[in-house]
């Protein structure tokens, strides 16, 4: 179970596992040679899987990012809002009859306003950094938009984007891999990308 990455919890776990394994081998070494001790046997092999839960766990806790930055946001901005086609539409009345209660902007530079709400030409552009875009923009777009929205702090994004990975296009699993690499260094968690949006009924959070 040793990584040498290891964070400070799954070592402490992984001495406790070597421990328990190291006294459940003796035992077992003793029951061959007809010294058993059956009950601290089965406690110790028993210690050692029930670490190995823990330890498992605790990788997890380390190395995948929470749901919560996608579902939990207290702000959304829907990138490439039009009056054209039925997903801006659909995004923003959706989160409007779930009663979302963060700020939703809106951004696409060739409109000042869209469905009675100020539209705005940039993220940089926004009052304040949204937690969480909704990401409707061409594919060539996708990356370069999380790139200049990293600095502002945005945590997430769902990208209904196309492109990333399907089929058996080079570039297309090129882009895949670059999506895949900037979420790790940037630390944004996407959903997607080509998908239908997600729901969180208690956050109000319909983003399909």
């Amino acid at each position: 179970m040793s990584r040498s990455n290891q964070t400070w919890e799954e070592s402490a776990i992984d001495e406790e596992i070597r421990g328990h394994y190291a006294k459940a081998s003796a035992l077992f070494r003793r029951a061959l040679i007809g010294d058993p001790d059956s009950n601290e046997l089965r406690y110790r092999l028993g210690m050692v899987c029930f670490k190995m839960g823990e330890m498992t766990e605790a990788i997890e806790r380390a190395t995948i990012r929470p749901a919560a930055n996608l579902l939990h946001a207290k702000s959304v901005a829907i990138v490439g809002a039009a009056p054209k086609g039925n997903w801006p539409n659909l995004l923003f009345s959706s989160l409007k009859a779930a009663e979302f209660p963060g700020n939703v902007f809106l951004i696409n530079p060739n409109y000042e306003e869209l469905w009675g709400t100020p539209c705005y030409p940039s993220l940089e552009a926004l009052p304040e950094p949204p937690e969480h875009l909704l990401m409707l923009v061409p594919t060539r777009a996708v990356i370069s938009t999380l790139e200049s929205a990293a600095p502002l702090g945005v945590k997430a994004a769902t990208i209904y984007s196309a492109g990333f990975g399907e089929g058996s296009d080079p570039e297309s699993h090129k882009r895949g891999r670059e999506l895949a690499d900037f979420c790790e260094s940037s630390g944004i968690v996407c959903c997607g990308p080509n998908c239908m949006g997600a729901a969180s009924v208690n956050q109000g959070m319909m983003t399909y």
